[in-house]
């Protein structure tokens, strides 16, 4: 079994030329209490719920694909 993700994936180190994706953890914070979270941070959820993560493939749209498979 795989499971896909279609997120943004925050750098771990913020860039200063590149604060969008920084703005829009805080948007989401603020308006659903949700958040954007590092790759290392998706692959601790995962690994919570029982999933190891595969790869991570990055779109031309910015967006990144976690695929992941069942332990």
């Amino acid at each position: 079994m795989r499971l896909l993700l279609v997120e943004r994936v925050l750098p771990e180190k913020p860039d200063p030329d590149h604060l969008e994706p920084f703005l829009m953890d805080l948007n989401m914070l603020v308006n659903t209490g949700g958040k954007e979270r590092t790759e290392a941070e998706y692959e601790a959820l995962l690994d919570r719920a029982g999933w190891r993560r595969d790869r991570v493939v990055e779109t031309d749209a910015g967006q990144f694909v976690l695929e992941s498979v069942a332990r």
